[in-house]
């Protein structure tokens, strides 16, 4: 009994060993956004993939403050900022190849709006203010 006793005390301990050394649930590190991601919404709007054309994306280089990505029509680069909850896009530059089916130019605006940032379960959420502006997937 004394060993039964033992085992569950020990068993316990561990538990709330392993139960202190994760992070509270809702803080984020800002290295999480360095990464490629997919635009999946422009405001509440879904963006859809033209057929023949490139996926909107973006990949930001927090440590290079820089990001690349794609409008789905034209390439775009520029200078990127990330605090631990704020982000701010700068020197937005693209190539000028006419698309009438993507959506650029709500994505260009959106990202000169932007301020601060959110995310979760592999989604990153582009906000100015309350307002979500962009929405994206993680793709690697």
């Amino acid at each position: 009994m004394k060993t039964v006793k033992l085992f569950l005390v020990l068993a316990i301990a561990v538990l709330m060993a392993g139960c202190s050394a994760q992070k509270p649930s809702g803080t984020t590190n800002k290295m999480q956004i360095n990464d490629i991601w997919v635009l999946v919404k422009t405001g509440t709007k879904d963006v859809v993939k033209v057929t023949g054309r490139p996926q909107p994306m973006i990949e930001i280089h927090i440590s290079e403050g820089r990001f690349i990505g794609n409008t789905g029509c034209n390439e775009m680069s520029g200078n990127v900022e990330v605090g631990d909850k704020t982000i701010k896009f700068s020197e937005i530059t693209s190539t000028k190849m006419f698309c009438d089916d993507s959506p650029e130019t709500e994505y260009l605006a959106a990202l000169k709006k932007v301020d601060n940032w959110e995310y979760g379960k592999l989604t990153l959420y582009l906000k100015s203010g309350n307002d979500v502006l962009l929405t994206f997937k993680k793709v690697d």
